[in-house]
């Protein structure tokens, strides 16, 4: 029996029930690290996307979408933080994340 190429499987190929996983580190730019203000416009930014996103500082994973989970981080100035998210739109949550961030270095004001 031979196989046709709509039979073969080819994992590169994205298929209905894939889902992409994007991880990326970021550094904290902003003077005042990552404090209450920067991260509720985090955590409304991150509650836009339907994947799960999720933070680590190399000591600690929390989820992303929960303020209180991210300021237990204690991200100071120069933190890495690495970005994990997992899900259908994962490549525009860590795109708009890494825009958000490094935004911060270059304003003092924070939107609420």
């Amino acid at each position: 029996m031979e196989l046709t190429a709509s039979d073969r499987f080819d994992p590169l190929l994205p298929t209905k029930d894939k889902t992409m996983s994007i991880i990326e580190k970021i550094p904290v730019l902003h003077r005042l690290g990552l404090h209450l203000r920067s991260g509720a416009e985090l955590t409304r930014l991150a509650n836009q996307f339907k994947c799960k996103i999720v933070v680590s500082n190399g000591y600690r994973v929390v989820n992303a979408k929960s303020l209180l989970d991210l300021l237990t981080l204690g991200a100071i100035y120069g933190t890495l933080l690495e970005f994990s998210a997992d899900g259908e739109d994962a490549s525009e949550a860590i795109q708009a994340i890494r825009e958000l961030i490094y935004t911060w270095q270059e304003k003092d004001n924070f939107k609420l």
